[in-house]
């Protein structure tokens, strides 16, 4: 019985290892390069070869003067603005709109100079950009792409876990490593001594793949199950865990731009 269940074990370690090898290396390689994005998105754009001025005064009349450009012919459905910072020393705008009498939806992302206010031309992405898609949703639009590489992260936890559950012997076999004899047993061994010593770490990547993934199946689980099914108790929920306080329920005054970005 023993032996029938470890097999089981050892059957179903061995395909998802096959199913999903390459998949996860290749994600994992593009993983690699995505967390030198900043770095390459430096050596590929010239917008990112400014410095950062200490204290950018023009951030307000930027945003204000495009999102009234946009705002003449157009309904807003979304008004993003991203500060400069060390990484991105440029003002960026990200506007969603839609025009009423066709129904056509429009995004407009766009990066402006804070000194002299000029909106600095788009040179596409590059590279780096296209890896940290690929990473993190495949290139897909919507939440296909990362759910699919949370899919592969759970695999790949269920290949740890079936993995230190066959090799019940690991004491002993995390240390032996066999390089005199034949080639099979060469890679073998090498398969179970990297497999143990590193298993912590690709369980951690794993289990992180799956939570950032799978995030919005998680939510949706949440909701059913604790939050009464609607997404607005969710997110009642997750502002009060994260110290935020309910709103008052009474206008406030609107602050210009300059000023978020001083507090």
């Amino acid at each position: 019985m023993l032996r029938d269940r470890r097999k089981r074990l050892y059957d179903l370690h061995s395909w998802t290892g096959v199913i999903i090898g390459l998949f996860v290396f290749v994600v994992c390689f593009s993983g690699i390069t995505a967390l030198f994005r900043y770095p390459l998105y430096q050596w590929e754009d010239p917008a990112y070869h400014r410095v950062l001025q200490s204290a950018p005064q023009a951030i307000n009349a930027i945003a204000v003067k495009r999102i009234s450009e946009l705002d003449e012919a157009n309904r807003l459905t979304f008004i993003g603005v991203a500060f400069p910072s060390t990484e991105e020393p440029f003002l960026q705008t990200r506007i969603g709109v839609m025009n009423d009498a066709s129904g056509e939806r429009a995004f407009h992302l766009e990066k402006w100079d804070i000194e002299t206010g000029a909106e600095i031309p788009a040179r596409g992405h590059g590279v780096a950009h296209w890896l940290f898609s690929f990473h993190t949703r495949l290139m897909l639009s919507g939440p296909i792409g990362g759910y699919i590489v949370g899919s592969a992260g759970l695999l790949l936890l269920l290949s740890v876990v079936t993995g230190l559950l066959t090799h019940w012997k690991m004491a002993r076999e995390a240390f032996t490593w066999r390089l005199d004899k034949s080639t099979r047993l060469k890679w073998q061994d090498s398969h179970k001594v990297m497999g143990l010593w590193l298993a912590p770490f690709h369980a951690m990547i794993a289990l992180t793949g799956v939570v950032v993934g799978l995030f919005g199946v998680f939510a949706i689980g949440y909701g059913v199950l604790v939050a009464e099914g609607g997404s607005p108790s969710v997110r009642a929920d997750l502002a009060a865990a994260s110290g935020i306080s309910a709103p008052a329920g009474t206008p406030a005054d609107m602050m210009g731009f300059d000023r978020i970005y001083a507090i």
